[in-house]
């Protein structure tokens, strides 16, 4: 935990990546190399008009059966993104990409669409 006020106890945003309650065509992605991969390929694909270019976004799961992972930033929003794997550089709206204020808002959303 970091504190962050006399009252007031933060956990850092990546810390409960392990303990969440995944849908279950989901998983958690705990190896650094897969992170770091993935995290490099969304920063490839992003044009500079993309909302997610330059934002500092960690990678905490994917889909099992897809091209579909969730980032998450440092104030704990969460962004499921559909990742190309094409050329360089894609046109928004590519990758695609749906904001959601924290992982219990994407949660509820993904049991929403079942």
């Amino acid at each position: 935990m970091v504190e962050t006020g006399a009252s007031e106890t933060k956990r850092p945003f990546c810390m409960e990546r392990r303990v969440r309650d995944w849908p279950d065509t989901w998983i958690a992605v705990d190896s650094d190399a897969d992170r770091r991969g993935f995290e490099a390929e969304l920063a490839r694909e992003v044009a500079p008009d993309h909302p997610l270019h330059a934002v500092p976004v960690t990678l905490i799961g994917r889909a099992q059966d897809g091209d579909d992972f969730l980032f998450e930033d440092a104030d704990g929003r969460c962004f499921e993104v559909h990742l190309t794997f094409a050329a360089p550089r894609q046109r928004p709206p590519w990758p695609s990409a749906a904001a959601f204020p924290s992982f219990a808002a994407w949660r509820k959303a993904t049991s929403n669409a079942s």
